[in-house]
């Protein structure tokens, strides 16, 4: 919204800062109408009050959100065929959301992405002045559908609202599962404040559509790099190629490998015509002696004609191996790159850059390495020349994971390609610099052991060792104790040391400090007091009725008890099967706490045994 907004004059004054003054007015709109379910209207009507604009705005910037909504809207595809399979059954099918678009809207957003929404009763707190989270709205459904708890099966993916309340209330509840972000998306959106960087959120949420279903860390990290960095540069010089009209890239080896695939992906979505052609080269035998040059040249020839205007693609180095192969084949020699950090013109060469920043690193080549050993030398087989590579195990590639990393960022282009076909695409290069550093400098234990572990060794292109190998006890002793003044290398097998002492001290920096409560000793007639929430009061709570004798704690629950990994804060419906004499409320808002006891006393609780923790104990405090 706030993109489409700079355009308009009407809106010029707001529209720099439209994100966050909207969620601001949401805020504001809640606290203004006492607590009491809001919509749309009235985020609206607090927006164009606070910003000073008239309200005949109110209903155009609705629009303009609507549209926003239905523009980005995606559909999940499982989900949708499970709704269709229940309902062919002639179940009976509501929906229900806390949500401050009218069901009018969300039905219309629903069925942008299919018509089985069409006549679906829906429920949304706005209009029902209910809510999910605190099990109003699953009383005012019970009501309106004459559907008794007990037979009524709800599946949602939010683990309070569609999970720990409506099984309270004795409902059949199925959470989906929620996508859990790997730290490194969690880094992006803390890095970019994604509640105001619309290319990080839009990045976001496509790897989180390319990933919903994938468990596999290593897949994810795949997305996410071959999202950030690979595939805006292959859309890129895919771009560049065709307006210098270049009829065949030439994606050199290793760097080439995963480039050259999303590169295709582009090329057939877009239909442009180009070919691609991976080639097995390497810089030593570029810069080598005449013999193997020689023998490049040999090599190459069987894919370059004379006139053939082609180009060759690498990811980041300084151009050599292009200037001297512009030379070995006396031809005009033009190239891509992620990255160059030499001389880009020449007599005989034009080498293009797809960004300035620098992106030099042995970690970073590890974004788009090959399932295959260095080029070693050529040979002739049958009147073909044909590349001899140097030996590495299946095997190696199998456990490094890098199979699943090509398939992450495959699957991020293809997804992209998707969504993005004849729409503004992602301002990417600030998400690859972002990236790129991430990778070889955050101390990410998942992205760490992914390129820690990952066969590479960039001084001898070696596959046998690995790039930042962990440490252990004895390897720190050989190298910073015994060793005296042979190479590193004779104690230390990897290709970064750096990388590894960043790894091997990650997450070690201190230890948490453990407080523990000294219990009082219990009597044998000790009240048996059960408490609900688990946050600041719920803690104190707890605390204080460990050193009363007369008190017994039988119970700890909370709504979003999975968030504190600990077994000994519960459920809420465990208190329907426990015997206890009261449950402290441990909320500081007694309006909420009204909420809850309402929801309690629908679960079935004695509303007698119910009290809020300010009346507990008078004057409470912390």
């Amino acid at each position: 919204m706030q993109e489409v907004l700079k355009k308009s004059d009407e809106f010029k004054t707001i529209a720099d800062d439209f994100a966050l003054l909207r969620v601001d007015a949401e805020q504001k709109a809640r606290i203004f109408n006492s607590g009491d379910e809001i919509g749309i209207s009235d985020i609206y009507k607090c927006f164009v009050k606070h910003c000073h604009l008239p309200e005949r705005y109110i209903n155009e910037l609705i629009s303009i959100e609507v549209k926003a909504e239905q523009e980005n809207i995606v559909g999940i595809e499982d989900n949708i065929n499970y709704l269709k399979e229940i309902r062919s059954k002639n179940n009976q099918i509501v929906l229900i959301s806390d949500m401050y678009l009218s069901a009018d809207i969300i039905r219309g957003l629903l069925c942008s992405i299919d018509d089985v929404f069409k006549d679906i009763n829906i429920y949304v707190s706005c209009e029902c002045d209910s809510r999910k989270i605190d099990g109003s709205l699953y009383k005012y459904v019970r009501k309106k559908e004459n559907a008794e708890y007990n037979e009524w099966k709800h599946i949602g993916d939010n683990i309070v609202a569609d999970g720990n309340v409506p099984d309270l209330l004795g409902i059949h509840t199925t959470v989906l599962r929620n996508y859990v972000p790997i730290q490194f998306e969690n880094n992006i959106a803390k890095f970019f404040n994604t509640n105001y960087d619309l290319d990080a959120q839009l990045f976001l949420g496509l790897i989180k559509t390319v990933c919903g279903k994938a468990d596999d860390e290593v897949f994810r990290i795949g997305a996410i790099c071959g999202g950030a960095v690979l595939y805006p540069y292959a859309e890129w010089l895919v771009s560049e190629a065709f307006k210098l009209g270049v009829e065949k890239l030439m994606f050199m080896s290793r760097d080439g490998y995963i480039l050259k695939r999303i590169a295709d992906l582009i090329i057939d979505a877009k239909k442009i015509s180009i070919k691609t052609e991976y080639i097995y080269v390497s810089r030593n035998l570029l810069r080598g002696n005449s013999q193997q040059g020689q023998h490049v040249i040999e090599y190459l020839n069987q894919y370059i004609a004379i006139n053939d205007k082609v180009a060759f693609v690498d990811f980041d180095g300084t151009g050599k191996s292009l200037v001297n192969l512009s030379k070995k084949m006396n031809r005009h020699v033009l190239g891509f790159y992620y990255y160059l950090e030499g001389k880009d013109v020449g007599d005989t060469y034009s080498l293009n850059s797809y960004t300035s920043i620098p992106a030099k690193s042995a970690a970073c080549e590890i974004i788009c390495r090959a399932p295959h050993g260095p080029v070693v030398d050529y040979k002739n087989d049958g009147g073909k020349i044909v590349p001899i590579l140097a030996e590495v195990e299946e095997s190696v590639w199998c456990e490094s994971g890098l199979y699943s990393y090509i398939e992450g960022a495959l699957s991020y282009a293809k997804q992209y390609l998707n969504w993005y076909e004849n729409k503004k695409g992602l301002s990417a290069i600030k998400l690859g610099k972002y990236v790129m550093n991430y990778v070889e400098n955050e101390c990410d234990s998942q992205v760490m052991n992914y390129v820690g572990d990952f066969p590479h060794n960039d001084a001898n292109e070696s596959e046998t060792d690995s790039y930042g190998p962990l440490l252990h006890e004895e390897d720190l002793r050989a190298i910073y104790t015994n060793r005296l003044n042979e190479p590193i290398d004779h104690y230390y097998k990897g290709g970064n040391i750096e990388y590894s002492i960043r790894r091997t001290f990650d997450g070690k920096k201190s230890l948490f400090d453990c407080v523990n409560v000294s219990s009082a000793k219990k009597n044998a007639g000790a009240k048996k007091v059960a408490i609900y929430a688990a946050g600041k009061y719920g803690c104190e709570a707890w605390y204080r009725l460990q050193k009363e004798c007369n008190v017994e704690v039988v119970a700890w629950v909370d709504s979003n008890y999975q968030r504190y990994k600990t077994n000994n804060i519960k459920a809420p419906a465990n208190l329907k099967t426990l015997n206890f004499d009261e449950v402290i409320v441990a909320l500081a808002s007694e309006k909420v706490f009204k909420a809850v006891k309402e929801m309690l006393v629908d679960a079935g609780i004695d509303e007698q045994k119910i009290t809020w923790i300010c009346d507990y104990w008078k004057g409470f405090e912390i």
